[in-house]
């Protein structure tokens, strides 16, 4: 199976400045975020940051099942949050953070019924917080409140 090298980057520094006649631009380019990691296969591919500017990521596999991946900044590497490929498999997903950075994941699954997930970081599993009773749900969007 051909693997793929996903790898994070993030543009710093970009800044134009204009005067009279002359334009300058200074950049200092793009910057890699810990090592590329590899995957058989991705797709919906997401990145979002929790409240200490930690990135995470979130994808589809090649079963169309979810792995959420965080950087660690001590080690300079991503690690897998729980399990890879968690869920069943799914056509939608949001990744979202309560006021204490403790991720909350949103997704369809079979039958299109959406279903929440917390992560629980003592026991380092993913936890249902239960389905919603409806059906068809091709898209999802969620919001945690800060209490």
């Amino acid at each position: 199976m051909k693997q793929v090298i996903l790898s994070i980057m993030l543009l710093f520094g970009c800044t134009l400045f204009a005067g009279n006649s002359n334009v300058s631009t200074e950049t200092s380019g793009w910057d890699f975020v810990g090592a590329p990691f590899s995957v058989a296969y991705f797709s919906g591919l997401h990145i979002i940051f929790d409240s200490n500017n930690t990135p995470y990521t979130v994808y589809q596999d090649n079963d169309t099942k979810i792995t959420v991946m965080k950087f660690n900044k001590a080690t300079s590497k991503w690690e897998v949050v729980g399990k890879p490929g968690f869920t069943e498999g799914v056509p939608g997903f949001v990744l979202a953070f309560d006021s204490k950075n403790v991720p909350y994941l949103a997704y369809t699954g079979k039958g299109l019924i959406p279903e929440v997930m917390k992560f629980n970081e003592t026991t380092k599993t993913w936890e249902s917080l239960g389905k919603l009773d409806d059906e068809g749900t091709l898209q999802l969007s969620f919001a945690i409140d800060s209490n």
